[in-house]
């Protein structure tokens, strides 16, 4: 998915005249908001911590290794109405069941 972006100007002083007059604009982009997700993996459960806009805190979230608990991460990372990136610090294979499912669901 392409995100769209916001494009604005900024105005920078004019260091010669010691004016601020519009003198020079740089075009900058800024991304729209993601959700960041970071999966800390082991064998029997996963340690997730979660920052979205507009959250005053990051959130922990403990899934266990077993396909109730994938359903119910991947709904609600999915009502969060943003575009989710996920990282995971992988140990040994343990990530690729969640891996595998997560992605089968959209996420990228």
């Amino acid at each position: 998915m392409v995100s769209p972006e916001v494009s604005y100007i900024v105005s920078v002083p004019n260091i010669h005249t010691r004016r601020d007059e519009l003198t020079m604009t740089i075009m900058q982009s800024t991304p729209e908001a993601f959700v960041w997700v970071a999966i800390d993996v082991a064998k029997d459960r996963h340690e997730a911590l979660i920052e979205a806009p507009g959250w005053r805190s990051r959130k922990r979230v403990r899934v266990q290794n077993a396909a109730g608990d994938f359903r119910a991460f991947a709904e609600f990372l999915h009502s969060l109405r943003f575009p989710v990136r996920i990282g995971f610090e992988p140990t040994s294979n343990y990530h690729r069941a969640l891996a595998y499912f997560l992605h089968s669901q959209g996420f990228e």
